[in-house]
């Protein structure tokens, strides 16, 4: 089952907006410093500053679920010691005002990128969710779509990829993976066996059984 929303927290956009900092915070010198807006720099900001911006990050709070707009430049995970949004989570957690209820990364996109992140305080809805979004990236539906900025006019990239693929059918869904080729050493001490006489004609025979993976001939005596 799922997990009851928790009654310490308001929830939906009134929420959002009450449990946002307001007026100017005394730890904006840092924030005012990173290269240009959107991109996070973790090293510039104190844990404490770190949350704040998470704060004001947050699109929505219903139930069980916190989703916020992660800024680029913010890891999901790092080294210990490390500023990160896993790091993190139990400060916001109690900013976000969940009592003993502390926060879960349930859907999150990489370091480089910003978008949007799912939390949650529930185990059990987390671990619904994520094997939904598991099923959905396997099934590619629905496809992920990305946006960046660019300087100029990219290219169109051209280009032949040829691979043997296979269909495989895994937990409901049809998967196009590349077949791996493997290959195989048939007959290698005979080099050492064929006469000399022989030896040309038999290793121009054995590399054409090498290329189609088949068993290279003996050598005649």
């Amino acid at each position: 089952g799922l997990c009851a929303a928790p009654r310490t927290a308001d929830f939906g956009t009134e929420g959002r907006h009450h449990l946002q900092p307001r007026g100017p915070s005394k730890r904006s010198g840092p924030l005012e410093e990173q290269p240009f807006r959107g991109l996070l720099r973790p090293e510039n900001l104190s844990r404490e500053e770190l949350v704040d911006v998470l704060r004001a990050a947050v699109v929505d709070q219903k139930g069980p679920l916190v989703t916020l707009n992660k800024p680029q430049g913010l890891p999901v995970t790092g080294k210990p010691g490390e500023l990160t949004l896993l790091s993190v989570l139990p400060e916001l957690s109690q900013g976000l005002g969940l009592g003993g209820q502390e926060l879960q990364l349930v859907h999150a996109s990489g370091k480089e990128t910003s978008g949007l992140v799912l939390l949650s305080t529930c185990p059990q809805t987390a671990s619904r969710l994520q094997k939904f979004f598991i099923h959905s990236r396997r099934s590619q539906r629905p496809t992920a779509t990305y946006c960046a900025v660019t300087d100029g006019i990219p290219a169109t990239s051209e280009g032949k990829i040829q691979a043997a693929l296979k269909l495989e059918h895994t937990d409901g869904v049809d998967l196009r993976s590349p077949v791996s080729y493997r290959c195989t050493w048939y007959w290698s001490s005979a080099l050492f066996l064929g006469t000399t006489h022989t030896l040309p004609a038999w290793a121009l025979s054995w590399a054409s059984a090498f290329c189609c993976q088949l068993p290279a001939p003996r050598p005649k005596d």
